[in-house]
């Protein structure tokens, strides 16, 4: 009897183990997925979804983008360590690709992209406007590929060991932080047929190339402010071109709006239905509208010199038939001339120092806006008719070497 009973509650255990109930949705799954990347502006669609486990795959994946062709994914993609969340939507632990390989671009040009995942994603049971800034915000935690290479009849000409790009919120999203890197870039123009170009590069010392770019965010949804900390760009023993800025406007409700477009484009483009001009137009004006609404609080730009500076001027000068001493020397008596339009008489020769100091000491040279007040984006309507405007606008310095 006691056999029997056993024999019984283990066939009822198995199955309710096997039971669809207890079993993940591929296609609840993925049905919820195409819902939440509409946040993107763009439409997704599958030809089958299977569930094995805490995995699911969705196969033959199309992304649509407004007024762009479709993109096709190359085989499946993966979903692993995926789990139900309470209110119906799903956690994952890690969605991923098969390897891209295409041959045939163009000319015997040839490119691979390896290790494309996706981790931390969170898919909502629906889309809730109520809720909206945490249910876009949370889609993915990190993203991350590479290495990346392109080649040419067979040889690397540009590579990319890694490209990764992270998105912290923090515990009460009162700061969302994100982050982009990529890293072990690096680049082989010597076989571009130009001759000309080739030797202009040979003087330059690009033929062979390394760099780096990085670039890290700060938003504060309550207050409305956007910080670009850094986004920098490095050629190793050349030059780093760097740019900052914090803006102001960008606000939870701001965007919400943005996400009400994305959602409207995401819709046209699952329709199938070929966008037309007019439509396009209206979206761009729609962004445009609310984009009026930021405000700038800072910008600046920022070039720091490795050697390059003086590259350009020596090679500048052979081609005169002179050297790069004298060139500098021209350069300098040519800066007022260069600025003689400028109706700011203080701001030109703050301009024409740190341009001469550069000249001289070619280390870092720097534009800085930096208004008194926030500046909306409106009020550049009025540079137009006069760029000049924004130089009192926006307090614009120009400073070297600091």
């Amino acid at each position: 009897m006691l056999n029997q009973v056993s024999r019984i509650a283990l066939a009822s255990a198995i199955a309710l183990a096997a039971h669809p109930a207890w079993a993940l949705d591929a296609d609840d799954f993925g049905s919820k997925l195409k819902a939440a990347v509409q946040f993107f502006g763009v439409s997704v669609d599958y030809a089958s979804a299977t569930a094995e486990g805490n995995t699911v795959t969705l196969s033959d994946f199309t992304i649509y983008i407004p007024g762009e062709d479709d993109v096709e994914v190359p085989g499946d993609i993966v979903f692993s360590g995926v789990s139900e969340a309470s209110d119906g939507g799903y956690e994952v632990e890690r969605a991923s690709t098969a390897d891209i390989e295409i041959d045939d671009l163009e000319e015997d040009v040839s490119v691979s992209l390896r290790n494309i995942a996706v981790t931390g994603i969170t898919i909502p049971a629906a889309l809730d406007f109520s809720n909206i800034l945490p249910q876009a915000l949370r889609l993915y935690e990190t993203a991350s590929m590479g290495p990346l290479s392109i080649s040419k009849d067979g040889e690397e000409v540009f590579s990319v060991a890694s490209i990764s790009g992270v998105m912290d919120l923090g515990e009460d999203m009162s700061a969302i932080a994100t982050s982009l890197e990529i890293s072990g870039i690096s680049g082989d123009l010597s076989s571009i047929p130009d001759e000309e170009a080739t030797e202009v590069l040979a003087a330059f010392g690009l033929e062979q190339f390394n760099g780096w770019v990085g670039a890290t965010t700060v938003w504060y949804p309550e207050t409305g402010q956007a910080v670009l900390e850094d986004f920098v760009f490095t050629v190793d023993d050349l030059a780093a071109l760097r740019f900052s800025a914090t803006i102001g406007g960008y606000t939870r409700a701001f965007y919400q709006e943005m996400l009400k477009i994305n959602l409207k484009m995401a819709e046209l483009a699952q329709a199938g239905e070929t966008i037309q001009e007019a439509e396009m137009a209206a979206f761009e004006e729609a962004m445009l509208e609310k984009l009026m609404e930021i405000q700038v609080e800072k910008l600046a730009i920022r070039y720091e010199d490795a050697s390059l500076f003086m590259k350009i001027l020596d090679f500048a000068a052979a081609e005169q038939g002179i050297d790069g001493a004298t060139l500098a020397s021209g350069l300098k008596f040519m800066v007022p001339m260069v600025l003689a339009e400028v109706p700011d008489a203080a701001f030109k020769a703050s301009v024409t120092r740190a341009v001469n100091a550069f000249i001289d000491n070619p280390q870092s040279i720097e534009i800085v806006a930096e208004p008194d007040s926030p500046v909306g984006v409106a009020e550049f309507a009025a540079a137009e008719d006069d760029p000049f405007v924004l130089v009192d606008l926006l307090n614009v310095q120009v400073r070297a070497n600091q």
